[in-house]
């Protein structure tokens, strides 16, 4: 059941909506005052008939657009640009291959208003990840990204084997997930993981 045949169920009130909307975009970084008139905007528009997807495009389209000097809405629209920019460089540039939202979500995750943060995380996804396998020094494991948190290996998912020093390095990282390592030998009990 949906309310004026858009995408927002008869359960959850435009109100709710629009609280959560606006909280899950901005959190911590625009005050209350500032969030409740946001949240109201959207609202009226939804009650005047407005879909949901236009009401959000817009809602994005604006917030995009505020200077970042803006004492209000400034800091936000700053992390929400990069956020932009990072997910751009993920599915264009990159041509990341992951096809669900949260694999997306995990790439902007820790994005900040902060430029060199923006930086730092495209690095990552141009360069790869290196690392060490701790837990218990296992030598020639199998590490992969497990894109779909089935805790399985499966083709589209990058994979390395761990060196004799225990490292591995998943070169361009095309999306996020767990790192999942399987099998290999323990140094410490020298007998198959």
């Amino acid at each position: 059941m949906y309310f004026n045949n858009h995408s927002i169920p008869a359960i959850i009130p435009f109100r709710v909506f629009a609280h959560q909307f606006v909280n899950n975009t901005v959190g911590l970084l625009v005050n209350n005052r500032d969030k409740l008139w946001a949240a109201s905007e959207i609202e009226k528009m939804l009650e005047a008939g407005a879909s949901p997807e236009d009401v959000l495009h817009q809602a994005a389209a604006v917030l995009a657009s505020v200077d970042f000097n803006n004492i209000h809405w400034g800091t936000a629209a700053q992390r929400f640009n990069h956020k932009i920019k990072a997910t751009a460089f993920y599915s264009i540039e990159q041509g990341g291959s992951a096809a669900s939202l949260s694999a997306l979500q995990r790439v902007i995750k820790e994005i900040i208003g902060d430029v060199a943060n923006l930086a730092a995380t495209k690095a990552l996804l141009a360069a790869g990840a290196p690392g060490k396998v701790t837990d218990g020094y296992i030598k020639e494991a199998f590490v992969f990204v497990d894109l779909d948190d089935n805790r399985l290996h499966d083709s589209r998912e990058k994979n390395a084997i761990t060196d004799a020093l225990v490292n591995f390095s998943i070169s361009h990282i095309d999306a996020f997930g767990e790192l999942i390592v399987t099998e290999g030998n323990r140094y410490c009990h020298r007998q198959a993981f």
